[in-house]
């Protein structure tokens, strides 16, 4: 029974991981555009991260600061 269960905790974790890290993805390009100073190209990630994973705080921290550093941050509270 425990290497039952043991092997379906380990299962778990993996697909648990799995979609955790795909989750980031959208905010990963957002940060990784930010980095190289293409802030529109920021917004566009940001923008389908916080449609994707609208619970997802990254996501909208990423797209904020997008905005932010373009000096538009008033489009910000628009979308």
């Amino acid at each position: 029974m425990r290497k039952v269960l043991s092997i379906f905790l380990l299962m778990f974790s993996f697909l648990s991981f799995k979609n955790i890290a795909y989750a980031q993805q959208e905010i990963n390009a957002c940060l990784t555009f930010i980095q190289a100073g293409d802030y529109k190209r920021a917004i566009e990630a940001g923008k389908l991260a916080v449609k994707k994973y609208p619970k997802n705080s990254k996501a909208y921290g990423c797209l904020g600061f997008a905005y932010y550093a373009l000096g538009e941050l008033k489009l910000a509270y628009e979308n």
